[in-house]
């Protein structure tokens, strides 16, 4: 992972913890140099205002620091989309199951 993923998925990660019911995959075109964020559900990234304005500012923020680059936040209705693995995912289900795991090695480690 670089610097420049590193700086979108803490970003996803804060917008997670602000909107815990979205949904969020990254993957990278390195052909285009384009990131790529798939955001569900559809109703949230259509309607949600403050989520909107929060994608916007980092989009321009992004953007403006990473020159050469762009990032475009897509959704089910988009025809682009991500091919093969995500570079990072985060829902509610990856948070479970990462909790599930903290708690199994501590367990353990008792």
């Amino acid at each position: 992972m670089n610097n420049i993923e590193s700086k979108i998925i803490e970003f996803l990660k804060e917008t997670h913890i602000k909107f815990p019911s979205m949904k969020f995959k990254l993957g990278y075109s390195g052909i285009d140099k384009v990131y790529i964020v798939e955001v569900k559900p559809l109703a949230d990234f259509k309607h949600n205002e403050s989520y909107g304005r929060d994608e916007i500012k980092f989009t321009d923020e992004f953007e403006a620091q990473n020159e050469g680059y762009e990032l475009v936040f897509v959704s089910d209705d988009s025809v682009s989309k991500i091919v093969g693995k995500p570079i990072f995912e985060i829902d509610a289900e990856h948070i479970a199951s990462a909790k599930r795991k903290k708690l199994k090695r501590n367990i353990a480690v008792l």
